[in-house]
């Protein structure tokens, strides 16, 4: 029998398709403060775990993700960390060549397998809402269970696994347990000049979503011609998860740096107005709308590794009483991207990439050549480390980088 580790057909079992990370707040004035410790509908789930550790997936306790499971006497852990630095297994370190024999898409069967366990409580106020798990790094393949069912599975250590468990919980404790193995059929991919690290390694937590939620947002700020005035275009994934037909208004308002409002237009020949953008949105039934807003910023201040000026976009969705549903603020920054005659531009200004060994060095802003007279110069860490090994949360909170997809 194959194992799901070992199959590249599979790649997961009932992972959500990709989306922005969005924490959902009770208001506007909330989501602009950015604390998601302070939202009603968001719950963080690291910290420590009961933790069971075997040299193979075989070895697993028999029922150990069972609600009922006696697991006294298994080790704590604390979430996020790779086992191998909490002193289970042992790191290692490989450049051309693979960690094990070569046999794709099948690995050792001496394979350390990684369990977790905890309880966590749903408040009262979270029912009738659809709750999300996400896992935002785990290395390199686990199963997931609520209260003894399968929730799902996923592959890819820099992925950010998604879970609609709403099915599985109820108001109360619930218990979550996972299973993580170290070596899959994913590895052969992933495969690097490294330190091979196991575990859950990144934030897990949990977030509820009204029935009619904001359930995506993908922001594009780009610069005008003149790389002067900013271009905004938000694509806002609207979706309706009730059995009956919703409808209200989604809103979008833009802060500077400073935290002032913005004034915008929809169009580059209109006067500026300092309202939201606004647009109704009207649903059936478990269905899905992607609304567009556009508009323009004059006089922007542009983002880059020098000035990582950041703006603040706060999205407010509304029912058709104008009651507020759900608010998400994020962060994006206005630049420019650009290969002309050969020359790589970063807001019409030409950059230089110098070459670099990204896994030994960590991340850094180093730039040389600062005069406007020369081409500004990044080592290949600098530029491409963020794509190897990304946590954007983290990026996008430092000002490194701005929000992307």
């Amino acid at each position: 029998m194959r194992h799901d580790w070992e199959d590249q057909t599979l790649t997961n079992i009932n992972r959500m398709e990709p989306r922005t990370l969005l924490v959902p707040f009770s208001n506007r004035d909330q989501a602009l403060v950015g604390d998601a410790t302070q939202s009603s509908y968001y719950q963080t789930l690291n910290g420590v775990w009961k933790f069971g550790f075997f040299p193979n997936p075989q070895a697993v306790t028999e029922g150990f993700q069972a609600e009922d499971a006696d697991l006294c006497d298994w080790e704590d852990i604390v979430v996020p960390c790779n086992w191998q630095m909490e002193g289970y297994g042992r790191p290692h370190y490989t450049n051309v060549q693979y960690p094990f024999p070569m046999n794709p898409p099948h690995v050792p069967n001496e394979n350390p397998t990684g369990c977790y366990v905890r309880e966590f409580e749903i408040p009262e106020e979270w029912d009738n809402r659809r709750v999300i798990l996400t896992f935002r790094g785990v290395d390199s393949f686990f199963y997931v269970w609520i209260n003894g069912a399968l929730a799902g599975m996923s592959k890819g250590s820099r992925v950010i696994s998604e879970f609609d468990i709403s099915e599985y919980i109820g108001v109360g404790t619930n218990r979550i347990a996972v299973q993580v193995i170290q070596w899959s059929d994913g590895s052969y991919l992933e495969d690097q000049d490294m330190w091979w690290l196991s575990g859950i390694f990144r934030e897990v937590s949990l977030s509820a979503l009204p029935l009619t939620a904001l359930y995506d947002v993908f922001a594009k700020p780009t610069l005008d011609k003149k790389y002067k005035n900013g271009l905004l275009t938000v694509d806002l994934t609207i979706r309706n998860f009730s059995v009956k037909a919703a409808k209200g208004t989604v809103e979008a308002e833009l802060f500077d740096p400073a935290g002032l409002p913005v004034a915008v237009s929809r169009h580059s020949d209109e006067e500026l107005f300092e309202s939201p953008l606004m647009e109704n949105f009207n649903l059936k039934a478990e269905a899905q709308s992607v609304i567009t807003l556009s508009t323009e910023v004059k006089n922007v201040l542009r983002w880059s590794a020098e000035t990582p000026e950041l703006y603040t976009l706060a999205i407010t969705l509304k029912d058709a009483r104008g009651n507020v549903l759900q608010a998400v603020a994020l962060k994006i920054g206005f630049r420019s991207v650009e290969l002309k005659n050969g020359n790589f531009l970063i807001n019409g200004e030409k950059v230089m990439i110098r070459g670099g060994d990204p896994p030994r060095v960590p991340l850094r802003t180093r730039t040389r050549g600062d005069d406007r007279r020369h081409p500004r110069r990044y080592s290949s860490d600098e530029a491409s480390q963020h794509q190897r090994h990304p946590d954007l949360p983290l990026l996008q909170r430092s000002g490194l980088l701005p929000d992307l997809r």
